[in-house]
């Protein structure tokens, strides 16, 4: 392991922690905290998708906080996690420790517990919006979204989402909050990637200069 990557699993960690903390200071408002010492677990799943071209199915990760087998009446606030560029949805717990930070914050009582969901937008196209050839924002927010609402016991009102990422997802994260305000209680950006950059490693991205440009 490297300086640049322990620097970057610091700044992944770091990142997690002031993302969950912001986060549960507003669904606090809605929940009582339940300090909780059993362990949750993150799944790297898929899901059926018909909007990405060529996509089959689509991969997510997803955190379920210790009480959430237990309780099957309950519904929980729901926390959607953008990776950052060339990145993956596996990122928040390979440099983050997403799982691990998430059970200790909620197992001392200091956040209350809620559903975590890491899209994937780095496969096939490196692309969070709307390109004329990858229509990511119709997939989020037409079939990712109604899936998760379906299929895990998340809240479906504005005040039980929120939305945050980091660089290129910090970027998404604040575009969808404008472009959808009627979705989200919070957004969050840690670093966001939001103006023309000259960056090296997308000089052979296909969709470099769109997403450039846009």
């Amino acid at each position: 392991m490297n300086v640049l990557d322990v620097l970057f699993r610091g700044i992944k960690r770091m990142a997690v922690v002031c993302v969950l903390l912001s986060v549960s200071v507003l669904f606090v408002h809605a929940q009582s905290v339940r300090t909780n010492s059993r362990a949750g677990r993150l799944e790297q799943k898929a899901m059926p998708c018909k909007l990405l071209q060529g996509v089959a199915e689509r991969e997510y990760s997803v955190y379920l906080p210790g009480g959430y087998d237990e309780d099957t009446l309950r519904t929980y606030p729901v926390l959607y996690l953008m990776h950052g560029g060339g990145e993956s949805h596996t990122v928040w717990q390979q440099r983050g420790n997403l799982c691990h930070l998430a059970d200790s914050l909620i197992g001392n009582g200091t956040i209350g517990e809620m559903v975590i969901v890491c899209p994937e937008a780095n496969k096939n196209n490196m692309i969070y919006f709307n390109a004329p050839h990858w229509k990511f924002e119709d997939y989020f927010f037409n079939e990712l979204v109604p899936y998760v609402e379906k299929t895990y016991r998340v809240r479906t009102d504005k005040g039980g989402r929120a939305i945050a990422g980091f660089s290129m997802g910090g970027g998404a994260a604040t575009v969808y909050g404008v472009h959808h305000p009627e979705m989200f209680s919070m957004v969050y950006d840690i670093s966001g990637y939001l103006r023309r950059q000259p960056l090296e490693w997308l000089k052979n991205d296909p969709s470099g200069e769109w997403r450039q440009q846009n």
